[in-house]
């Protein structure tokens, strides 16, 4: 099975266009910047251009330029129409077809240069035969004036070969020879000629020599007369006596001297071909491109540069420095890869040395942009959060994209390490996404973030480092069994003086520790003042009965009696809490260390204690091992003051705390509840 291409096409659209070159450009020279179609899927064009033999295009490019051969005249022709076609080489269905898919017309302008006449060739200078000692005949060659404005004068001047001033005359522009007379015999002169049109004067041709004749002796005449002098030999009509006549050898009156040598009169900058300029994309404004595009000026005026062609670009008017204009932006990848601009040049003068504005020269310069690498900009931090899930062990990351102004972003790079440390450990993400997941940390540990991005062109540096903390494993707390209470001292009163708290089988005979307000008159504990007359715990029942189940009780009486019976359906308590008592001194705080472990809830028959001598009720045998049994813990410590009361409830507000804060179980959270509560009714 084949790829096919799917893509929508799209129509293919050149727009009416106008551009501009300088008459007589040479064959080659761009004409304003290329013409580009609009629309296609990116698919290869072919530019084609018909409708004169004086422009060419580059197929691949659409850049129209100058056909080789072709002489542009704006005289002639100051504009030219042509037709620009584009191809894409495909059809509807992708097919291969050449077929044109658009045509525009574009209009090209033949821009107007000053075209003064050519240098002439250097005149040739001859005694003339009709009066050989003192006159001298001078002709030269027309110039080539093909596409320029026709010659309207000739200016003519000679000295004495080794003289310092010249004489001129002019004479009309359909002539090629003129006479020079009332020159010194046996001397030798140098002659020079340019010509002069509407756009300006030619360069001064190289001297021409010549010399007059020898007088002949008898051919000499004798002076005249004393009397006025006659008129100078260039004022025939004796009408100028003092040589400053304006008309004389001025025909056109613009040139009252009469010493003008060559190279007086101004002459035109010249423009050397422009050559190409590169600049980097992305550059800032007033980035120069290249070298100053230089004129030359034979008389040394000073010069103003000027261009068109691009906004992108500015000139610097008295270096001919290129820049980058203000504003523009150069993208190598989305915008035009390269301009062609116009560079003009004027000495402000024109060739008679009058202010004039008039542009001198011009030349066609290529820029183009370069590509640079451009990868993302510095991210900023990443933030960094509690995971959903997991919290003691891992940690979220989010970061927002960087400025980018090269290709995509493809892909970040995450590292990290803990607060404090230096190595960095990196994390494998893959894609463009902006968020990751850090596993596997150390519960309670602050761990410190970055990111960098990077695109086909590279990746940009590290961003600043975020931080973020994981979870504190919650806290898991285990109370040791506390000491028993002290015996009573020995009754001196007591019938039964042995080690036994009870006379008889009964807690209370006579001499027992509470005659008269005992918990238990008979066989109840209490009489009177018992805390359950009806329900009891003891209701006529002896401790030495069987207790429910058929397993005996514990008596306080009993000689190695076990502090813990086993309850019939119930819990043998917590193992953690079977301690031997004596390895605690009494009146000693017991120790929080390590977890306390889920038990079963205590059957019954499993509550059954001793009775303290002040009080208060030992420590319960089946509750130690349950959340029950540590709160009776926590609560009998309290009220039987085994260590200094503040202290307890220091305790018991951190462990209950702690405990319900990081507790995860339901019933280790309503446990601490329960705590608190029984603690705050028992203070008051």
């Amino acid at each position: 099975m084949t790829d096919v291409d799917e893509t929508p096409p799209t129509t293919l659209s050149l727009e009416a266009a106008s551009r501009e070159v300088a008459e007589n450009s040479p064959g080659g020279t761009p004409v304003g910047a290329p013409v580009a179609a609009a629309g296609g899927n990116d698919d290869p064009l072919t530019y084609a251009i018909s409708g004169s033999d004086l422009f060419i295009i580059d197929a691949a490019t659409g850049q129209i330029r100058v056909a080789p051969g072709a002489a542009l005249d704006h005289e002639a022709a100051p504009s030219h129409t042509v037709t620009v076609s584009v191809s894409d080489g495909k059809d509807a269905d992708g097919n291969a077809d050449p077929s044109v898919d658009a045509s525009a017309a574009v209009t090209i302008g033949v821009t107007d240069v000053d075209e003064p006449p050519p240098q002439l060739a250097a005149p040739a200078v001859t005694q003339s035969p009709d009066d050989p000692a003192s006159a001298l005949d001078v002709a030269w060659s027309a110039p080539d004036m093909t596409g320029k404005p026709p010659v309207t004068s000739y200016r003519i001047v000679y000295r004495e070969a080794g003289g310092t001033e010249w004489t001129s005359l002019r004479v009309d522009g359909s002539q090629t020879s003129t006479s020079l007379t009332g020159l010194q015999a046996e001397t030798t002169y140098q002659v020079s000629v340019r010509a002069r049109n509407d756009e300006g004067l030619g360069p001064w041709s190289d001297a021409g020599v010549g010399s007059t004749a020898r007088q002949d002796p008898s051919e000499r005449e004798d002076p005249p007369e004393a009397g006025p002098p006659g008129p100078p030999p260039d004022d025939p009509d004796g009408d100028d006596p003092d040589g400053d006549d304006p008309d004389r050898d001025d025909p056109d009156g613009d040139d009252p001297g009469d010493d003008d040598p060559p190279g007086d009169d101004n002459r035109a900058p010249t423009l050397g071909a422009g050559g190409p300029r590169q600049v980097a994309e992305n550059s800032p404004a007033g980035t120069a491109v290249g070298a100053p595009v230089a004129a030359t000026d034979p008389d040394g005026d000073p010069l103003t540069y000027s261009m068109t062609g691009s906004s992108a670009f500015a000139i610097d008017p008295a270096s001919g420095q290129i820049r980058v204009a203000p504003g523009a932006v150069l993208d190598y990848e989305s915008g035009p890869r390269s301009y062609v601009v116009t560079v003009r040049v004027s000495d402000g003068k024109n060739a008679d040395g009058d202010a004039d504005a008039a542009i001198d020269a011009a030349v066609a310069v290529t820029i183009g942009v370069t590509d640079v690498d451009e990868p993302p900009a510095r991210p900023d931090a990443p933030a960094v959060t509690l995971a959903p899930s997991d919290q003691q062990t891992s940690l979220q990351v989010h970061w927002t994209a960087p400025a980018n102004t090269g290709p995509p972003i493809i892909d970040y790079d995450v590292r990290y390490r803990e607060q404090g440390a230096t190595a960095w450990t990196s994390l494998a993400h893959s894609g463009a996404a902006t968020t990751a997941r850090l596993r596997g940390l150390e519960a309670g540990t602050t761990y410190e973030v970055q990111v960098a991005a990077s695109n086909d062109e590279g990746t940009s540096d590290w961003s600043e480092a975020g931080s973020g903390a994981t979870a504190v494993d919650p806290p898991e707390f285990l109370l040791l069994s506390p000491p028993p209470n002290p015996p009573p001292p020995d009754d001196p009163d007591d019938p039964d003086d042995g080690d036994d708290r009870d006379d008889g089988d009964n807690q209370n005979d006579g001499d027992d520790r509470d005659d008269d307000n005992d918990r238990d008159d008979g066989d109840d504990r209490d009489d009177d003042d018992d805390r359950d007359d009806d329900n009891d715990r003891d209701d006529g029942a002896d401790p030495d009965e069987a207790a429910e189940g058929g397993q005996p009780g514990n008596s306080a009486g009993d000689a190695g009696a076990s502090p813990s019976s086993t309850p019939a359906g119930g819990s043998t308590g917590n193992p953690a809490s079977a301690v031997d008592p004596a390895s605690i001194e009494p009146g000693t705080a017991p120790a929080v260390i390590g977890a306390v472990p889920a038990n079963t809830t205590p059957g019954p028959g499993a509550s059954g204690g001793q009775s303290g001598e002040d009080g208060g009720s030992a420590w319960s045998a089946s509750g130690a091992g349950s959340s029950g049994g540590v709160i009776q813990v926590m609560v009998e410590i309290f009220e039987d003051r085994v260590i200094p009361r503040w202290w307890i409830l220091l305790i018991v507000v951190l462990v209950s705390t702690l405990t319900y804060r990081a507790a995860r179980s339901a019933r280790v959270r309503k446990a601490c509840l329960h705590l608190i509560t029984i603690l705050g009714t028992r203070t008051h």
